[in-house]
């Protein structure tokens, strides 16, 4: 039996879950977020068929920050819905834990490096492993055939990626977003845009470097120590259990009621599906 790791991007989704189902609430307290995630968990557990499933957790402060201060300090418009995340946060997160789903987080670091650091040790484990996240780093990861990075409306394979950017290697991608700069408030080289930085990045691989590289040459080198991933070497998954959930449905059914969530027959196939393939699976965790 081919055996499937799930991995979930816990703050990522929850957010784009948010902003997709902002207006949705129930007795007066949003609960858009806390459906959204489930939604996907439900159809990722149908179209992949995955035997264990795990959601990696950011945790403050992190330890880019140490080196870096700006890190993530340009968040100051936050959306209309961003009060509503605790609320979601917490409601999913007993629902994880109703559902012995294992969440991972390690103070300083973040879902990237977690979800790395999985894909590291168990890529040679599993037959396929499927992250769900809209993270750009994350491309970098599909240097392991056997992952795929499932998005918003579509999925990136190392095939994929190798199709979209010729002549690059998803760790190339660690040095055009190191010129282009990130989302986290990293600053790139001056005037680089994507298209820049990826003609940058293939002459990078000739051994041929634009005056403007080689002037920037540290402020690259600090940001691919930003934006590698894992971050740090000084965590290890030795105390983490990657146990196999268990889908109680009669329970589920009163805890979504509770939050005005319909229980629905998707709901139901995708569960029972899951108990059956995660308990078959004989895989030694």
């Amino acid at each position: 039996m081919k055996t499937g790791l799930l991995i979930v991007d816990f703050s990522n989704t929850l957010m784009r879950s948010l902003a997709v189902n902002s207006k949705l609430s129930f007795n007066n307290q949003s609960t858009g977020g806390f459906y959204g995630v489930v939604s996907q968990l439900v159809s990722r557990i149908i179209e992949g068929s995955p035997t264990h499933i795990v959601f990696c957790m950011d945790t403050k402060p992190y330890k880019r920050s140490e080196v870096y201060p700006e890190y993530k300090q340009n968040r100051k418009n936050k959306p209309h819905w961003y009060p509503s995340i605790p609320h979601n946060k917490e409601i999913l997160l007993q629902f994880l834990d109703l559902c012995k789903i294992p969440v991972l987080s390690e103070v300083g670091l973040e879902a990237d490096d977690l979800i790395a650091k999985l894909v590291k040790h168990y890529a040679p484990l599993f037959n396929y492993i499927s992250i769900l996240s809209n993270d750009d780093d994350l491309f970098q990861l599909l240097d392991y055939s056997n992952v795929t990075l499932l998005r918003s409306k579509t999925s990136v394979t190392k095939a994929n990626f190798k199709d979209e950017y010729p002549g690059l290697d998803p760790q190339d991608w660690i040095y055009v977003t190191a010129m282009t700069g990130t989302h986290n408030n990293v600053s790139g080289i001056p005037g680089c845009g994507p298209k820049t930085a990826l003609k940058w990045a293939l002459q990078r691989k000739l051994g041929i470097f634009e005056e403007k590289v080689v002037k920037n040459k540290e402020l690259i080198e600090q940001n691919v120590k930003l934006i590698q991933l894992p971050y740090g070497n000084d965590y290890t998954l030795s105390d983490f259990d990657l146990t196999v959930p268990h889908f109680p449905e009669r329970s589920i059914m009163r805890y979504l009621y509770r939050y005005g969530v319909q229980y629905t027959k998707r709901m139901s196939d995708a569960f029972y599906q899951f108990n059956q393939t995660g308990n078959l699976s004989g895989f030694p965790v």
